[in-house]
C-alpha cells in the first residue's frame, strides 16, 4: 500500500464526504492514478480508515471508507463503523468489507 496524495486523512475525508452526500465518488477524488488502474485492471478498490489505537480527529477507531471504480466509469463509496477490538481486527474486518463491497458491485454489473 502506498501513501495517497494529501495523506490518508485527506483521502478518508474525500471518500466520507462523497458517501455522506450520497453522490458517486469521482475517481480522482480518492487517488489520481486510479484511472490508470481501472484501465489496466478493469476495477479499482480503495480502502481508508482508522484502525487505531487512537481516534483520528473526530473519526472513531473502526471508521472505514471503501470506494470502487468500475470499467463502465461508475464509482461507489461506502462508510462503515466496525467494532474496534484491536488494530489487526479492524484491518482484517475492513479487508473483508471492502472485498464484499467489490463483489456486490461486480454482481450488479453482471446482472445488468
Amino acid at each position: 500500500m502506498r501513501e495517497l496524495p494529501g495523506g490518508r486523512t485527506a483521502a478518508l475525508a474525500r471518500v466520507e464526504r462523497a458517501a455522506r452526500e450520497g453522490r458517486e465518488l469521482r475517481c480522482f477524488e480518492v487517488d489520481r492514478p486510479c484511472r490508470a488502474v481501472v484501465e489496466a485492471a478493469g476495477v479499482a478498490l480503495a480502502v481508508v480508515g482508522v484502525a487505531g489505537p487512537t481516534t483520528q480527529g473526530d473519526r472513531a477507531v473502526g471508521t472505514v471508507c471503501v470506494a470502487v471504480a468500475l470499467p463502465d466509469g461508475a464509482t461507489h463509496a461506502r462508510t462503515v463503523i466496525l467494532p474496534a477490538l484491536d488494530r489487526t481486527d479492524v484491518q482484517q474486518r475492513a479487508a473483508s468489507v471492502a472485498l464484499d463491497f467489490l463483489r456486490r458491485r461486480l454482481a450488479e454489473v453482471a446482472a445488468d
